[in-house]
């Protein structure tokens, strides 16, 4: 179990900024067998080092001057600017009764799909159970090793859940599935223009200007000084 000392907060709003710049961390318990909120201040830099290893779901003891409280970390405010955690909210639940929790899924092993060829394609990261406080694992691991062929999928009815923990997602819903990597598609290349080609289009171009600049001039057409010299 993790421990945590806290110190009693009598400091609120605004002054907070200056019992923050002394690397202290403000927060406030509730929950079972706490009548009032209890406001607190821990070490920010301990905190910090607990919740890289600690989930949602994991236990922390409290430590006050007249005992201990188990509490679970149930909000983290943080600064905009910097990411740092700024105000924590620790709540103590009761542990007779089942609560519900996401879960982490770690996957572990290898799978034969993937020296066919496959890849595997991840549905689900994560999955919402049900238990008691103290019986919510840390991870669910999902073995991959099931993932024998080509197209075969996990699904939540193929993972062992601890006892006492029930999945609140539907049985057939996919975890991950093998499958053969999608094909790039073959960019064909234009056909470059032959050479025969290119000259006929200058040609045509060059007899089209010569037209234009005969009627610009003012020239006259063969066929119109015929029609001329029958008139005379």
């Amino acid at each position: 179990m993790v421990v945590l000392k806290t110190e009693k907060r009598e400091v609120f709003g605004k002054k907070l900024k200056e019992a923050r710049s002394k690397g202290k961390l403000p927060g406030i318990v509730y929950g079972q067998g706490i009548r009032e909120p209890i406001p607190v201040f821990i070490v920010k830099d301990e905190f910090k080092k607990i919740f890289k290893q600690a989930r949602e779901t994991d236990f922390i003891d409290l430590m006050f001057d007249e005992g201990k409280k188990s509490v679970l970390i149930k909000d983290i405010k943080t600064d905009s600017a910097s990411d740092e955690p700024i105000h924590i909210d620790f709540f103590a639940p009761r542990l007779d009764k089942p609560i519900e929790a996401k879960i982490p899924l770690v996957f572990v092993g290898e799978s034969p799909a993937v020296k066919l060829g496959g890849v595997l394609v991840k549905v689900m990261h994560e999955i919402l159970v049900k238990g008691l406080p103290k019986e919510i694992p840390h991870q669910i691991e999902v073995d991959l090793s099931l993932l024998k062929n080509i197209e075969d999928r996990i699904t939540v009815s193929d993972i062992k859940f601890p006892t006492g923990i029930k999945s609140l997602a539907k049985e057939k819903e996919v975890i991950i599935l093998a499958t053969l990597p999608k094909k790039e598609e073959e960019v064909v290349p234009e056909a470059a223009p032959l050479l025969e080609d290119i000259e006929v289009v200058k040609k045509g171009k060059k007899e089209e200007e010569g037209e234009e600049v005969e009627e610009a001039s003012g020239a006259k057409k063969p066929e119109e000084k015929k029609k001329e010299e029958k008139k005379k």
